[in-house]
């Protein structure tokens, strides 16, 4: 998709539309073979140098990409050109964990649910059914604080 395509961006640090997250995400898959197992964390504006903004410079408008590929188990960082249509920079995180993603809260609840004595009929009469898993990340530094 040509960032043509795209609606018309009336300042640098306009956030992406859902067209230049798309193309975004075309450009990367294409570019780096990447199959189904390749998640889009997110997808969010690779902000121009602020010189260039604040001097009104013509800057190009790219996307910052956090992917996680669940078959390596690897999250990697890309910054996508959507100005010239080509994958800047492509790094992998070593030992970086990608966000929890919806997803993943979707899988812990079903799992929950099939293994869960309550799921297969061993609950009290009338709690039948009535499961639901809440998966929820504790983030960063929760387990230091103190109370």
């Amino acid at each position: 998709m040509s960032t043509l395509d795209a609606p018309p961006v009336l300042h640098p640090l306009e956030p992406l539309a859902a067209a230049e997250v798309s193309a975004a995400s075309a450009i990367l898959k294409a570019e780096k073979g990447l199959g189904a197992t390749a998640r889009f964390v997110f997808v969010t504006l690779h902000e121009p140098p602020k010189a260039a903004v604040q001097a009104g410079q013509d800057v190009p408008r790219e996307a910052f990409v956090v992917l996680y590929e669940k078959a390596e188990r690897k999250t990697y960082e890309a910054v996508v050109s959507l100005t010239d249509e080509k994958v800047v920079s492509w790094t992998h995180r070593e030992g970086v964990q990608a966000p929890i993603m919806a997803e993943e809260f979707m899988a812990c609840e079903a799992l929950v649910q099939e293994e869960s004595p309550v799921a297969g009929g061993d609950a009290p009469a009338g709690h039948r059914g009535l499961l639901a898993g809440d998966g929820r990340s504790v983030g960063r530094g929760f387990h230091l604080r103190r109370r």
